[in-house]
């Protein structure tokens, strides 16, 4: 067993007891137990109750040892809350229900002192554990900011903004920008579809799809003229299936009139 502590001296009336412990139990020794009992004799008194009731005792007892007054080391027997109960239902002395009382009201006095403790701990630990959790995302919320700073007025700085209130109240306050749909040009497009840029242009043109759905106009320099500014319709993917679907009607078109 773990090694006990001492934890407490008790008077029970004139006599004064000493209350062990180890990491789940309070325990007396075998000879105080039988001098508050009032046997002459204690420890062999006691020794007899346990002796007729071996069985019963087994796991409310212990050997342990302990320094005596006398500075010497002793092999001494201590017995468990339950096992001083028991020694003294068996003893029928006259001091036995008072001793009983005693020995609730001093144990669970220990007991409920030892469990306030050890929530208080727990208390610790646990705010211990919240602020280090706050400080390590306030943290990340300033590295974040920083970022955004050296990116100031851009969409990267508002999605650091964003990032760094989450990281702070758990939710993006700062809301995400709307990040702008990529777009394509015409020769990627084509490419996509195994088609040249200028026929994509006039597909989009004949079955109107230059409009905002599909995409949107940018200023661009003209191929030829870098001097000049020229208008450049941008295609989002979306028109690809749109495109493919033109293309398969088409060829279709043409396949039958070739059959006719």
């Amino acid at each position: 067993m773990n090694e006990l502590t001492l934890v407490k001296h008790e008077f029970f009336e004139d006599l004064k007891c000493d209350i062990y412990q180890d990491d789940n139990e309070y325990y007396m020794t075998r000879e105080q137990i039988g001098r508050a009992l009032g046997y002459a004799n204690s420890r062999v008194s006691i020794s007899n109750i346990h002796n007729r009731n071996k069985e019963r005792f087994d796991g409310m007892s212990t050997v342990i040892n302990l320094i005596s007054a006398d500075g010497k080391s002793h092999d001494t027997v201590v017995y468990t809350r339950k096992g001083i109960m028991e020694i003294c239902r068996w003893s029928k002395q006259p001091r036995a229900d008072m001793f009983i009382d005693w020995v609730w009201e001093v144990m669970d006095s220990l007991i409920e002192g030892r469990n306030i403790r050890i929530q208080q701990h727990a208390e610790i630990k646990r705010m211990i554990a919240e602020s280090r959790f706050i400080n390590s995302h306030v943290k990340e919320a300033r590295e974040l900011m920083a970022l955004s700073n050296k990116h100031s007025g851009t969409v990267y700085s508002q999605i650091l903004d964003s990032y760094a209130s989450k990281a702070l109240v758990g939710d993006h306050v700062l809301p995400l920008p709307e990040l702008p749909e990529r777009t394509y040009t015409a020769t990627e497009i084509g490419k996509k579809l195994g088609i040249s840029a200028n026929r994509v242009g006039r597909l989009a043109n004949e079955h109107n799809l230059k409009t905002t759905e599909y995409g949107k106009w940018f200023r661009d320099v003209a191929t030829h003229r870098p001097d000049m500014e020229v208008p450049v319709f941008r295609y989002y993917e979306r028109v690809i299936p749109v495109l493919r679907g033109i293309l398969l009607e088409s060829n279709g078109f043409i396949q039958d009139s070739l059959e006719m």
